[in-house]
């Protein structure tokens, strides 16, 4: 009998357990464990008997669950909470939307241990992440006024400055922190951007000392594909009169703007590391990289200070400057590479940028800083072989059959180019470096099948 009872009263013991995924929040309910002590039940029963009484008390065990549901109720009221509805991140009047699926997948769940209740966490990797999108979206220098020379060969404002944005990286983690583990009942998010204004011009701009031709470069564009040589005319034309003050960094992103198609630019070609390794693909406003590289070729042998820069993944002939390989600059706004430059002296510099249908020409104007630079010859080191094979691909961007060169072979290469500025006693070394795949030939053939048309390999 104590058998059967002993069955019927048995329940297993279930813990707590609260998780959550892309499907939703998980809750498991706790529930005491159960157990007949069969023994004790049967010394009861004779005891009982014995004494000639009617009812003999059984002797259950109880298994209690560790945990209980006051453990979970902060951490599920956060899931609720997220759960609610998607997280809108709002920034310089641009909208990322974190929907609870996503970041479902970055929380983890801390259990109840040693008298502590159960707590959330958040993966802060991607909270960096998500702060670094952000960042390269928002942030940007204030774009300055455009200057020319008038009638009379004055100076004149021939577009005003726009200001700039700069995101508090560290109030806006704090604040997505707060969303996303449901600390908060909101479930927008206004981020804190400070607005950069625009530098300011004398009232008489002659006092900027914009006289002097300090240096030149340009570089060669005629003859390429329809659409890169009107990027590069349409970029120029964005960036022609730029002046940047004394102390004031220039950022080549930040002075053209957006360089998309709404924006202006065509769609063009690109190099671009993929999963297949260094290649090139359509791109918007490609091209742009030269015009980067032909402000900065100016601003390296004028000695100015260079914050940042990036080069290409190969290197292209057409950069050469002054007999150097290697001064080369390249830019991606999606992923944060811009070419910088501070203007370290006392004087105001102003570009001009002029594309003549053959020739990208940068000029730098101003009042020469007093020094001067000497850069030695490039070391290139580890140079490899280019194949000259030719490589074709499929591509849906050209009609059938059309073919487009794209690339050309060309040696890779390492290159390490010291630059001295010299003023009086005082010499401030840099070294700039280079590091270049070999590049193919390759030709696009157009395809709307995605296959190579017969007589291609």
């Amino acid at each position: 009998k104590l058998q059967s009872l002993a069955a019927a009263i048995f329940q297993q013991r279930v813990d707590p357990q609260l998780g959550v995924d892309p499907g939703g929040i998980r809750w498991t309910p706790p529930r005491i464990g159960k157990t007949l002590d069969i023994e004790a039940s049967r010394q009861a029963i004779v005891t009982s008997l014995a004494s000639g009484e009617s009812v003999a008390e059984l002797v259950v065990v109880a298994d209690a669950p560790p945990t209980y549901f006051e453990d979970y109720a902060q951490v599920r009221d956060q899931l609720n909470q997220l759960w609610d509805q998607p997280i809108e991140l709002v920034a310089a009047g641009e909208t990322w939307t974190l929907s609870p699926d996503l970041v479902s997948n970055q929380l983890t769940i801390v259990q109840p241990q040693e008298g502590q209740p159960a707590r959330l966490e958040v993966n802060e990797g991607w909270v960096d992440e998500v702060i670094w999108q952000i960042s390269v979206a928002t942030d940007r220098s204030p774009q300055s006024p455009r200057l020319w020379w008038g009638e009379g060969g004055g100076l004149v404002v021939t577009r005003e400055g726009s200001p700039g944005y700069d995101l508090d990286e560290d109030g806006a983690r704090a604040m997505i922190r707060a969303a996303v583990l449901g600390e908060n009942g909101a479930n927008r998010i206004d981020l804190p951007v400070a607005e950069v204004r625009s530098p300011e011009l004398p009232t008489d701009l002659n006092q900027l000392g914009i006289q002097t031709l300090l240096t030149t470069a340009s570089t060669s564009y005629g003859g390429g594909l329809a659409e890169r040589m009107y990027n590069i005319e349409f970029a120029a034309s964005l960036l022609n009169g730029v002046v940047i003050m004394p102390g004031q960094t220039f950022s080549f992103n930040s002075e053209i703007g957006p360089m998309t198609l709404d924006a202006g630019f065509k769609m063009g070609y690109a190099v671009a590391e993929t999963a297949e390794g260094v290649t090139t693909i359509p791109a918007e406003a490609g091209g742009i990289c030269q015009v980067a590289t032909t402000v900065f070729q100016p601003v390296f042998w004028a000695g100015y200070q260079v914050d940042q820069r990036g080069t290409h993944s190969y290197w292209i002939s057409r950069y050469v400057s002054n007999g150097y390989v290697g001064l080369d600059a390249a830019v991606e706004p999606a992923v944060g590479l811009d070419f910088k430059w501070t203007n370290n002296s006392s004087s105001a510099v102003m570009l001009e940028v002029v594309a003549n249908g053959q020739d990208l020409v940068v000029n730098l104007y101003g009042t020469s800083p007093g020094w001067r630079v000497e850069a030695d010859t490039p070391a290139v080191s580890d140079t490899v072989a280019a194949d000259p094979e030719i490589v074709y691909q499929a591509t849906d961007t050209l009609p059938d059959g059309e073919t487009r060169q794209v690339e050309n072979a060309q040696d890779g290469f390492n290159v390490v180019i010291t630059r001295r500025v010299i003023q009086g006693e005082n010499v401030a070394s840099e070294t700039f470096t280079g590091s270049y795949v070999p590049a193919r030939n390759m030709v696009l053939v157009g395809s709307s099948t995605g296959e190579l048309p017969p007589g291609y390999n």
